[in-house]
């Protein structure tokens, strides 16, 4: 997910998180304590992924793999 552009809505929320991810264990922590910063839904297939909005990434997604 680190890997994922846009996987974090910080914007919307205004929450005031710093957004200092180097590892897996930073986003677990920071999505433990802010469910609602990720974007959803994310689809993963055959080690890819793409979030769910808009759908053309999910279709794009299903197209390639």
């Amino acid at each position: 997910l680190l890997a994922l552009d846009g996987v974090l809505r910080t914007k919307d929320l205004g929450i005031g998180v710093t957004l200092d991810l180097q590892n897996k264990s930073d986003l677990r922590d920071l999505l433990s304590n802010h469910p609602k910063l990720l974007q959803r839904p994310i689809l993963v297939k055959s080690g890819n992924a793409a979030i769910g909005r808009p759908l053309e990434n999910i279709l794009t997604l299903l197209r390639e793999v």
